[in-house]
């Protein structure tokens, strides 16, 4: 059965308090990006034990390294036409973020994961035009991962040139590596304009290591679509929930709310929202 998470800045900043939200919530594990305003990749080493000591004193683990490599632009000054919000990481040349790479393979055994996040650079206007090109930069960071024993997550981002099911199915089909494997994120597929379940899914359930959980509305003649509380969007949440336990899907569901009304503090969002997913889950019989 999969594990319930979240990404714990989506609870607070301050990290105690999300942990301490998130076991009040039930969770099984967290999700690590950023705390006391500092993106993981950039804690100091104290500060990293500081993180460790934290979910030990409360039971608990990590289900994912959410670091940030290559959000970055791709060589060569390409213009882009979407940039992501890259969660307080410094560097934006894919020379830095090797560096960042490195780092976040040795964050990821301190805390004892083998999933270490990753993006296809900030996305441009055509990515045909760029594909052979992020195929050969996956190389070296695949030949890095199969050495340390770790396992490159692609998060299919619609602020990166793989944004839905189809392109990152894609991109598993140039790369062919066992050790590249898919953060499946079907808001941002939405967003991306694909129906993500079941149509994206399908593509890539056969690689899926770690799910997003967030929702969204598509809104009629608006540029994008309107983040909303989980099961009140557009997303088929029950389906895709019940097609990744028909799957045998072990990996963690790993809340990453977004919405997050001016009205409410970020911490009443995030209940708010896992318990929409709660009931979806009550409702499968899966709780």
């Amino acid at each position: 059965m999969f594990k319930l998470s979240i990404i714990t800045d989506e609870i607070s900043q301050d990290f105690e308090r999300a942990l301490d939200v998130a076991l009040d919530m039930g969770l099984d594990c967290v999700e690590l990006r950023t705390m006391w305003d500092q993106n993981i990749v950039n804690l100091e080493w104290d500060d990293v034990q500081r993180v460790k000591r934290m979910l030990k004193a409360r039971g608990l683990t990590v289900s994912c390294l959410a670091s940030p490599f290559l959000k970055c632009f791709l060589p060569h000054g390409r213009t882009i036409t979407k940039k992501g919000d890259s969660f307080k990481a410094r560097g934006e040349t894919y020379e830095e973020h090797m560096k960042i790479l490195a780092r976040s393979i040795e964050l990821a055994r301190e805390f004892e994961t083998d999933l270490v996040r990753c993006f296809s650079f900030w996305r441009v206007e055509n990515p045909d035009e760029v594909w052979d090109e992020i195929v050969e930069l996956f190389q070296e960071p695949l030949r890095i991962a199969e050495r340390e024993g770790i396992t490159l997550a692609l998060e299919n981002e619609h602020a990166c040139n793989v944004a839905t099911g189809a392109e990152t199915h894609r991109l598993l089909q140039s790369l062919a590596s066992d050790y590249l494997r898919v953060i499946w994120d079907p808001c941002n597929a939405l967003f991306g304009g694909e129906v993500p379940y079941p149509d994206g899914y399908e593509l890539v359930k056969d690689r899926v290591v770690h799910v997003h959980v967030k929702d969204a509305r598509r809104v009629p003649g608006a540029e994008k679509p309107e983040l909303m509380p989980v099961g009140q969007g557009d997303i088929d949440w029950h389906g895709q929930i019940k097609a990744l336990i028909r799957d045998g899907y072990r990996g963690a569901l790993s809340l990453e709310t977004h919405w997050h009304p001016p009205t409410m503090s970020r911490e009443a969002s995030s209940r708010e929202c896992f318990a929409g997913l709660r009931r979806i889950i009550d409702s499968l019989g899966a709780g």
